[in-house]
Parts: structure tokens; C-alpha cells; sequence
């Protein structure tokens, strides 16, 4: 007891302390703001992970970094500005199509008819009402979430290139302040999670872009090859969630078959077979052979991280919640070994 008062009495530990207690305050009253933050920081480390190994190879042929990175930025700015000017619109355009669809499919189609028939007589008003009102709903949802979120999210679209630009810049220097803030007797084990780290999640986010693509430009040529409409629409869904597990492939295959059934049933079981097709080959052939085996996670703790992560974040969340797993699944048993192993020299 009285170690514990001459310690609290030090100028340095109770700083420490009242540091600490603040931390855990200002963390519990704004937990939005920590989240937003942490959103933007997470985005710019992941651009900054993904694009490190394009500035080693510049580097391996004598270019100077600042002139590597500011090439790469300046590729990547181009290329999202021809995305938008050329792929985006198409995209509208297809989803404004579906939408006009759903509307005169809502009115006329005979199955829609036997749908309501199947309901009670005292539902049927709301129901079509609530049918008929989708396509309008759905249009404002995508306004919504195309003009909201832009403005609300504007400060971290403009700070994630921004951080992300100096954090391949000062590579070392943001590795020496990581360093720093750990005590000198845990660098070394730090040093040996750190390269762990790096090859596991690097192979996890390089591979899963990757895999997207490949997704991307498998399903974009399958359809285009089979003639049923809005190619670039669907195979863009089934590529964006290939990043999240199981759920992704429920969701891509559900809106695949659903946007098929309004433009034309006679395309719906080529797609559906197109579709399962490349989560197949995805799951058995690419994963493996481009990821590895190593971070195969189990299903229900990657289902509850999926949850978790979509609970704090949101799409983010949901994006980063296999990486998330798999770095305390490694955390875990590296200091578990570590301490085993102190324990057996003991």
C-alpha cells in the first residue's frame, strides 16, 4: 500500500494517469467522433498498404520516392476521374432503367397480380400501395446516399489521399513513432509481429483486390457473352461485395437475379449459373491459390465479426472485419507463444 502511495505521489505517473482517465472520457462521450476519425485513418493506411509495393519497385530502379508516389497519385486521380466521367453515368442510366422497369412491372405483370391475389382481401391496398411506392423509394435511397454521405464524408474523401500521400512518403518515419511509443524491452517482438503481420494482412488486402477484378471482368464478359442487359451494373455488384464474405455473395447473386427477372426471366438461370459459377471458382481455385489457406477463418467467428464490424462502421466495418480477425488471431497466439516460451525458460 504504501509502494502504491510514494508511486502515485510521482509528478510523471500521475500525469500518466489523469492522461489515461481523460483518454477513457473524451473515448466514451464521443465515441462518433473517434469512429469517423478512425475511418479516415483505417482508409488512408489501407491505400497506403495496397500502393507500398508499387513504390518498392520504383524505388529498386533508382527513382526517387517523392517522384514514385506522386506518379502513382497522379495514375490513380486520372483513372477515378475517367471512371466517373465514363463508368459512372452508365451505371446511373442502368439503375434509372431498372427502376423504370420495377414501375411498369409493379402495374402490369400478371405474376404481380397472383402475388396480390395470394394475400388477404383487407391487405391487398397496402400491399400494392407498398409495392407500387419501391421503385421511389429506392430512387431516394440512392439519392440519398449518393448526396448525404458525399457531404458528410467530404472532409475524409479529401484528408484519405492526403494522409495517405505522406504516409508512403515517411514510411520510416511513421514506423519510428510506432516504435517509440513502445518500451524498449517489447521492440523485438514487436519488430517479429510486425513482419508477421505484414505478410499475412498484405496478402489478405492485395489479394482480395485482385480477386475482385478478376471477378469484375469474369462476370462483365460472362453476361456481355450471354446478351442479357446491364453487364457493367451487375458485374460491378458482383465485384464490391466479393470483398465480404458469405454475405457478398448472397447479396451479388439476390440483386443479380432480381435485376435479370425485370429486364428478361428468359436470362435469370444463365446468370444465376454465371453467378454461382464465379463464387465457386472464387472460393475453390483464386482464393487459395492468390490468399493461401493461411488466414481461413472460422465461419461463425468471421459471421460475428462481420456483425461487429458493421455495427461501429458500417460498410466499412464490414470490409475490414476478416482483416480485423485475423490480425487478433495472430495477436493472440504470438503473445501466447511468447509467454509460453518465457515460461518454459523460467
Amino acid at each position: 500500500m504504501n509502494k502504491l502511495l510514494s508511486k502515485l505521489k510521482q509528478p510523471q505517473r500521475v500525469l500518466k494517469i489523469l492522461f489515461i482517465v481523460l483518454v477513457i472520457t473524451f473515448m466514451i462521450s464521443s465515441r462518433s467522433i473517434i469512429f469517423y476519425t478512425l475511418k479516415g485513418v483505417t482508409w488512408s493506411f489501407i491505400l497506403a498498404y495496397l500502393l507500398a509495393p508499387i513504390v518498392y519497385e520504383f524505388e529498386k530502379r533508382e527513382w526517387p520516392r517523392f517522384l514514385a508516389v506522386l506518379i502513382i497519385w497522379l495514375l490513380i486521380v486520372i483513372t477515378i476521374l475517367i471512371i466517373i466521367a465514363l463508368l459512372i453515368p452508365i451505371i446511373f442510366k442502368q439503375i434509372s432503367l431498372i427502376t423504370n422497369q420495377w414501375e411498369i412491372f409493379s402495374v402490369n405483370s400478371q405474376l404481380s397480380v397472383k402475388i396480390t391475389n395470394l394475400i388477404p382481401v383487407s391487405m391487398q391496398n397496402i400491399f400494392i400501395e407498398q409495392w407500387r411506392s419501391l421503385p421511389v423509394l429506392f430512387s431516394q435511397y440512392i439519392n440519398h446516399l449518393m448526396s448525404s454521405n458525399i457531404l458528410d464524408d467530404l472532409a475524409i474523401i479529401v484528408v484519405i489521399p492526403v494522409l495517405s500521400f505522406y504516409m508512403m512518403l515517411e514510411r520510416e518515419k511513421w514506423y519510428l513513432a510506432l516504435q517509440h511509443l513502445l518500451p524498449k524491452r517489447w521492440r523485438s517482438n514487436a519488430n517479429v509481429l510486425g513482419r508477421r503481420l505484414n505478410i499475412v494482412i498484405g496478402r489478405w488486402i492485395r489479394g482480395q483486390v485482385l480477386i475482385s477484378f478478376m471477378v469484375f471482368l469474369t462476370t462483365f464478359f460472362g453476361i456481355s457473352i450471354i446478351g442479357a442487359k446491364y453487364a457493367l451494373l451487375l458485374s460491378t455488384i458482383n465485384g464490391l461485395f466479393n470483398f465480404i464474405p458469405y454475405f457478398g455473395a448472397i447479396i451479388s447473386i439476390g440483386l443479380g437475379t432480381f435485376i435479370t427477372f425485370l429486364s428478361n426471366v428468359d436470362y435469370i438461370w444463365p446468370i444465376i449459373f454465371l453467378l454461382l459459377a464465379t463464387q465457386i471458382v472464387k472460393s475453390m481455385i483464386l482464393t487459395p491459390i492468390i490468399i493461401g489457406r493461411r488466414i481461413n477463418q472460422k465461419p461463425a467467428a468471421v459471421l460475428i465479426s462481420l456483425l461487429i464490424g458493421w455495427q461501429f462502421m458500417g460498410v466499412a466495418g464490414f470490409l475490414i472485419a476478416v482483416p480485423v480477425l485475423v490480425l487478433l488471431k495472430i495477436l493472440i497466439s504470438f503473445f501466447a507463444s511468447v509467454k509460453l516460451k518465457r515460461k518454459y525458460l523460467k
